[in-house]
């Protein structure tokens, strides 16, 4: 009787189960294959169509924008402090675009007395982040240099990656280009660790400049390898950033 009652209970199980079961006209619980097949909405289609045609016009400006670097009669690199600060100090001077936003090099030395027209700017403007690094070194570039600068700038520029980059950013190389009327068409950060750059997009909407400031992803070896041979980053600076970087992703020791 025992042996009777135990395999009904096993047949009993084994039929609930079976029912439980969902058919394979039936839509499984977690989404499966349909869920991944199901056809976009209308709403869901405009956005993919607008961040499909925004990637495109993007990539087509910086490709023409290379152009303009290739044309660009003269280029200053700046080697600069990876950390940042919120507010220019007060003896600070700012290098800058010439916008009313910031204090470019040329309306600093219209505006200033004699004895101030032979400093020289202390900060870097990093415009995604409204913050300021200190410049430590600065050098104008001529012949030869200019033309590899501008040739792997121009390169950079032109690279298939130009995804936006990490929204971390630690810069210690700045690039400015400027144009036969001394007007700067071109100047960024670069960060190594990071991978990016920032470049400004004319589709800036609502801002005052009518600029997208955002960050780029960084693919460009032949430009890190002139920037490091003609701006060297001093060791000490390699290992304060080092020290500070471990020190706070808490890996330090």
């Amino acid at each position: 009787m025992k042996l009777i009652i135990f395999c009904f209970l096993i047949i009993s199980i084994g039929l609930a189960q079976e029912t439980e079961k969902p058919s394979a006209d039936e839509p499984s619980v977690d989404g499966g294959e349909e869920s991944l097949d199901r056809e976009e909405t209308p709403s869901e289609k405009a956005f993919q169509n607008y961040h499909n045609g925004e990637k495109l016009l993007r990539e087509k400006f910086r490709a023409d924008f290379a152009s303009v670097i290739e044309h660009a009669e003269s280029a200053e690199v700046f080697l600069l402090s990876f950390s940042m600060e919120k507010e220019l100090p007060e003896a600070g001077i700012l290098l800058g675009f010439n916008n009313d936003e910031e204090v470019s090099d040329s309306h600093y030395m219209k505006e200033r007395s004699a004895e101030d027209f032979k400093k020289r700017p202390t900060h870097f403007f990093v415009e995604p982040y409204k913050l300021f690094s200190k410049i430590l070194s600065r050098k104008k570039l001529e012949g030869k240099s200019l033309k590899e600068c501008k040739e792997a700038t121009a390169e950079l520029l032109r690279s298939a990656k130009g995804l936006t980059g990490a929204w971390c950013h630690y810069p210690i190389h700045g690039l400015r280009f400027l144009d036969s009327e001394g007007f700067i068409v071109f100047q960024t950060s670069i960060c190594y660790h990071c991978e990016n750059y920032y470049l400004r997009y004319p589709d800036g909407g609502m801002n005052r400049d009518g600029f997208e400031k955002t960050w780029v992803g960084f693919d460009g070896e032949k430009l890190e390898a002139f920037l490091k041979r003609e701006m060297p980053i001093p060791k000490s600076e390699i290992e304060r950033f080092e020290a500070k970087f471990k020190k706070k992703s808490g890996n330090g020791e």
